[in-house]
C-alpha cells in the first residue's frame, strides 16, 4: 500500500511540476502593454499583457480578452468607445473628448485593427480634445463646481436661481445625473423672490400655479424689476397683457449700462422675432455692449466684473451671439476668457481687484454663464440658448 502511494505522490509530482513549468513558460512570454491616460494626463490604466507570437486572433479581440475593451465596428474599422471600464469625458453625451491611440508614445497612423503587436511595445489610449485651452478650462471650472459646491446654492433655505437653471440644463442634456429637489418653501412676497420660485419650480417639474398667479398680479415699478418680471412671466407663460406691457416699457427705455443691456437682451429674447420694437430695443443694445468691452471683461458702472461680463454672456447667447468672437474681443482676448481671469480656486472675484472671492453673487452668476456657452456651444450650429428657457 505504502508503494502505491508513494508511486501516487511522485505522479502528483510531476504533473504539478510540468503545470508550474508551463506557467512560468507563460509568464516569461514576449508582453506589451496597455495604458489609459486621462486628458490632465493621469494614468488610469497600465497592465501588462503577454501574448502569444503569430496569434490568429485580431488585436482587438486580444484586447478584448485581456482589457475588456468597448468598440464600435462599422465599415471604416473598430472604434474604440472605452477601455478597461474607463471612457473619455461626456461619453455618450457628446464628442468633445475622445480617445488618441498612441504606439510607442507616438501618434497612431492606423487603426488599433491594424496594429501588429510586438514586443514591449505600448499601446496608448491618450483622452484628448479639440478644444483649446479656454474650452478646456470652462469644462474642467464647470464640474469641479457641480461636484463641489452646488449644495451651497440649493438648500431646504435658500436657493440660487442662476445655479438652479443652469443644473437643470445640464441635467436635461445628460452631463450630469438628476438632482433631487430640496424642501424650498415658495417665496412669492416680491417680483424677485418670485422669479427665483418660477426656476426653482419650473427645473424641478413642480406646481407653479400660485407663482403665476402672483406674478400675474405684480406692478413693476423699476427697470430691474421690470426685467425679472418679464423674465418670469415668460418662463411661466404668464399673461399675455401683462408681457406686452414690460415689452412696451422696457424697449422705450434709453440703455447706456452694458451690464443691464445683457439682462434686458435676454429677458427680450423669446421676443425677437415676433415683436418688431423688441427687435429694435435689441439692435439698440449691441453698441452699448460692445462700447464697454476691455480686456477684463464688461465695464458696468465705470468698473470692468465678473458679474457685468456673466450677464453679457448670458444675453449675447440668448440672441445667438459667440462671446468667443472677434466683435467681442479686445487685444484677443475675449470675454470667456476674460471671465476666466476673476477665478480663484473654483469661485470668482467681483472685480480683479478684490482679494476674496465673492460667493453670494458674482460666482453662481459666473458658473450660469459658463454653463449657458457650454450648452450654446455643444450644440451643432450654435443656435441661440435662453437660460431660462426651462
Amino acid at each position: 500500500m505504502k508503494k502505491i502511494w508513494l508511486a501516487v505522490l511522485v505522479s502528483l509530482s510531476f504533473v504539478i511540476l510540468a503545470g508550474c513549468q508551463d506557467q512560468e513558460l507563460l509568464n516569461d512570454g514576449p508582453s506589451f502593454t496597455v495604458e489609459v491616460v486621462s486628458i490632465e494626463g493621469v494614468t488610469l490604466l497600465s497592465e501588462d499583457i503577454i501574448f502569444v507570437e503569430n496569434d490568429d486572433r485580431t488585436t482587438v479581440e486580444i484586447l478584448d480578452e485581456a482589457v475588456d475593451l468597448d468598440y464600435s465596428t462599422s465599415q471604416y474599422g473598430n472604434y474604440v468607445n472605452g477601455v478597461g471600464g474607463f471612457y473619455p469625458t461626456e461619453y455618450g453625451v457628446t464628442y468633445n473628448y475622445y480617445f488618441y491611440l498612441l504606439v510607442n508614445g507616438v501618434g497612431s497612423e492606423v487603426g488599433i485593427d491594424q496594429i501588429v503587436i510586438t514586443e514591449d511595445m505600448v499601446i496608448t489610449f491618450q483622452e484628448t480634445s479639440g478644444f483649446d485651452e479656454v474650452d478646456l478650462r470652462v469644462d474642467e471650472l464647470i464640474y469641479e463646481y457641480v461636484d463641489q459646491y452646488k449644495e451651497m446654492y440649493i438648500t431646504d433655505a435658500a436657493i440660487n436661481h442662476y445655479v438652479v437653471a443652469a443644473l437643470g440644463h445640464l441635467v436635461d442634456r445628460g452631463y450630469i445625473d438628476p438632482l433631487t429637489p430640496p424642501a424650498y418653501q415658495a417665496n412669492v412676497t416680491t417680483i424677485q423672490e418670485a422669479f427665483k420660485t418660477a426656476v426653482f419650480q419650473k427645473t424641478f417639474d413642480l406646481d407653479f400655479s400660485a407663482t403665476l398667479t402672483a406674478l400675474n398680479g405684480f406692478i413693476s415699478t423699476d427697470s430691474y424689476s421690470a426685467v425679472s418680471h418679464l423674465s418670469a412671466l415668460s418662463l411661466l407663460e404668464g399673461d399675455e397683457q401683462k408681457i406686452n406691457d414690460l415689452l412696451d416699457m422696457l424697449s422705450a427705455l434709453t440703455i447706456d449700462d452694458a451690464e443691464y443691456a445683457g439682462m434686458l437682451m435676454q429677458a427680450f429674447s423669446p421676443y425677437e422675432q415676433d415683436v418688431n420694437s423688441v427687435n429694435t430695443a435689441i439692435n439698440l443694445l449691441v453698441p452699448v455692449i460692445q462700447n464697454n468691452l476691455t480686456t477684463s471683461g464688461i465695464t458696468s458702472w465705470g468698473s470692468p466684473s465678473s458679474s457685468a461680463t456673466a450677464m453679457v454672456v448670458i444675453g449675447l447667447i440668448a440672441k445667438g451671439i459667440n462671446p468667443r468672437g472677434e466683435d467681442y474681443s479686445v487685444e484677443n482676448v475675449d470675454l470667456i476668457e476674460a471671465l476666466l481671469l476673476y477665478e480663484t480656486d473654483g469661485f470668482f472675484k467681483w472685480q480683479l481687484s478684490n482679494e476674496s472671492v465673492d460667493m453670494l453673487f458674482s460666482s453662481p452668476q459666473v458658473f450660469a454663464a459658463l454653463v449657458t456657452y457650454k450648452v450654446f456651444r455643444d450644440v451643432w450650429g450654435t443656435p441661440a440658448f435662453d437660460l431660462f428657457n426651462i
